[in-house]
């Protein structure tokens, strides 16, 4: 059972201050209009019963199924591209013990470790109207990789109704029972009473605890791993010697790496936790002093370190269609993102780059020697056209040489 607050139900009916056309011929103009009320008043009434009522859905289990126990209480977040699904559900900027990922329908692709864009499922359940028994790629279905990886999650739900609910009523906490151990009453009584979970450290929970490279030649870059997509190694990998190092290396350990260029990756959680409160002043050491670039958190992290503030979306941006626009070029971008919070209130030495066109949020920002995007580049899943920032962040190398 999905639990997430309920309404009222909704008494209110649709009227009609306006009179039949003289179009309509003879006879037929009134069964035509009597009609066309009754079909619009159906079709409205039941779209808003389905809004306003939906409170609780009942579906079979799906994965790991955790009998007398409630499986996990989570805050939600709706699917994003819709592609791959281990590249939805196994990547770190949803770590693993705050969301569930919804899904209207399971790819028919199936499950391949080659595929991961991380090392484990970074989601702890998964809601889905419909998965596919027999995919036509990759060696495990949607059950089967639930079970391997000790998730559990529930078919049969209309995730539609869920995702248009969580658009009216920003992120919610949630119950996922998949045995009927709890009563909806319950489940929102304790639901409400859950903690946020970006207010947890969640970049070290995902961080790796050990440095380590990757690629052959080229430039060294020093990478800060805060929860770093497997895509987002490999594209720097192509263009050079990448060193990736923990969420909370200092700057003498930066030192010793060496780097032509710092980058700041992606990862979970608020920028503006108090644990990250030091690494905000580790970039403000490393700025002047390499060149930086960042995306998603980096973006984040280093409009901190410039003097901007955070805060927390009512919706997050979610999804492999998020237009934005560079300003300096009017060009507008289709990128991938999946993240909770943005950037506000920045100082005025600092130039704001790109803009997000639905909302008008910061997506990216540029000072002398430093540079961020917001969105995702290397997408995986989602559109390739921001890919050549790549690109772009490889000849910042060396510019304070």
């Amino acid at each position: 059972q999905v639990v997430p607050a309920g309404a009222g139900p909704l008494r209110h009916r649709v009227g009609f201050p306006f009179q039949p056309g003289a179009g309509l011929i003879g006879p037929v103009q009134p069964v035509l209009w009597r009609f066309l009320q009754w079909w619009v008043r159906s079709t409205v009434w039941l779209e808003l019963e389905i809004l306003r009522q939906f409170s609780r859905q009942a579906g079979r289990v799906v994965g790991l199924h955790q009998s007398g126990q409630v499986s996990l209480v989570v805050e939600f977040v709706p699917d994003r591209e819709g592609f791959a699904p281990e590249v939805l559900a196994a990547e770190q900027p949803v770590p693993q013990d705050s969301n569930t990922e919804m899904l209207q329908q399971s790819s028919g692709h199936g499950f391949a470790k080659e595929r991961n864009e991380s090392s484990k499922a970074q989601i702890r359940g998964c809601v889905v109207k419909e998965w596919c028994r027999e995919p036509n790629q990759g060696k495990l279905n949607l059950d089967e990789w639930l079970k391997k990886e000790k998730i559990p999650g529930i078919e049969g739900i209309d995730t539609r109704a869920l995702t248009i609910r969580t658009r009216t009523r920003g992120t919610l906490r949630s119950i996922l029972c998949n045995d009927g151990s709890m009563t909806p009453e319950k489940g929102v009584e304790r639901a409400k009473k859950m903690k946020w979970p970006s207010e947890n450290n969640l970049v070290k929970e995902v961080s790796t605890k050990k440095q380590y490279k990757s690629g052959k030649d080229g430039i060294r870059i020093t990478l800060f791993d805060w929860g770093v997509k497997q895509s987002i190694v490999d594209n720097l990998a192509q263009r050079g010697k990448v060193t990736v190092v923990p969420w909370n290396t200092d700057l003498k350990a930066v030192e010793k790496t060496k780097p032509d260029l710092v980058f700041l990756s992606n990862g979970p959680g608020d920028p503006d936790h108090i644990d990250l409160n030091p690494v905000v002043e580790t970039i403000q050491k490393i700025l002047g002093k390499y060149p930086i670039v960042g995306i998603c958190l980096g973006h984040q992290i280093l409009g901190l370190a410039l003097g901007g503030e955070t805060y927390k979306l009512p919706f997050g941006h979610r999804g492999g269609n998020q237009p934005v626009k560079e300003l300096d070029t009017d060009r507008v971008f289709i990128t991938s993102q999946n993240h909770g919070f943005a950037l506000r209130n920045l100082p005025k030495n600092v130039q704001e780059s790109f803009v997000n066109l639905n909302d008008g949020t910061c997506e990216g920002l540029k000072v002398d020697g430093a540079w961020t995007v917001q969105f995702h580049p290397e997408a995986s899943p989602g559109p390739l056209d921001a890919n050549e920032l790549f690109d772009k962040a490889v000849s910042m190398a060396g510019v304070f040489k």
